[in-house]
């Protein structure tokens, strides 16, 4: 059974790369995969059934590509702390300055800008105080304009969520409970506001048939528009720190 080890002889990757490369075996799987992100790195996924010839050989065949893909990834790693933050959705913009101190991270809104102050030597604890900071205000501005919009039209929601979706905007389930990404606060406020009446529409048909989309166009005439505009946007809105 092929490991990390064996394959890492064969990239010949330094100590640094290999920190962002990683094998995983998998049981569903049915073939090779290469999975590749600057969050977790370069993982190659190995199905069920295999011979090591066949893995080795097709590493080989694309060891150029996997280091040149892990170099661009430590490049964008160090981009994780933000020098400004634009949350467009609620017109915020703010310069972000960092302090150097002891103890605890604090993320502070001044007003005119943030302040991160605090043992920030941590890139990632920097990143882990900026998404808490983040959760916050999504949770503060969000679910109020849930509640508005499901009283505007006649909407029984149980339970509103705002927390980090990794693939998905929001997601409406049986139990009229509604979850919505806190990113998405980095688009422009009409498709935080389609986002939501997907949502909502979802609570009185629960697929997308065209009666769902005939439903939603009652109470979000742009709909369609939206839609597009959302999947024009969603690879190039949201930053890398928020992204992890």
């Amino acid at each position: 059974m092929i490991n990390k080890i064996a394959l890492l002889d064969l990239i010949g990757l330094t100590n640094d790369e290999s920190e962002l490369f990683n094998v995983r075996h998998s049981l569903k799987a049915s073939r090779l995969i290469i999975n590749s992100s600057p969050q977790n790195g370069l993982e190659i996924v190995l199905p069920r059934h295999y011979d090591d010839l066949w893995v080795k050989n097709i590493v080989v065949s694309r060891r150029s590509w996997i280091k040149a893909r892990i170099g661009k990834h430590m490049i964008e790693r160090t981009k994780i702390k933000p020098c400004v933050i634009h949350l467009e959705a609620i017109e915020f913009k703010r310069l972000v300055h960092y302090q150097y101190g002891e103890g605890q991270i604090k993320v502070k809104d001044t007003g005119e800008k943030i302040i991160v102050s605090g043992d920030i030597s941590d890139d990632y604890k920097v990143l882990e105080s900026l998404q808490c900071w983040l959760q916050d205000i999504s949770l503060r501005h969000l679910v109020p304009i849930v509640e508005k919009a499901s009283k505007r039209h006649g909407f029984s929601v149980n339970k509103t969520r705002v927390r980090f979706l990794k693939t998905i905007w929001g997601s409406c389930s049986i139990n009229r409970n509604i979850s919505l990404n806190r990113n998405l606060l980095f688009f422009p406020g009409e498709i935080v506001d389609y986002v939501i009446h997907h949502e909502l529409t979802h609570l009185k048909v629960m697929d997308h048939s065209e009666t769902f989309w005939r439903e939603l166009r009652k109470i979000f005439p742009d709909a369609q528009l939206m839609r597009l505009q959302l999947r024009n946007l969603e690879k190039i809105r949201v930053p890398l720190w928020a992204a992890f």
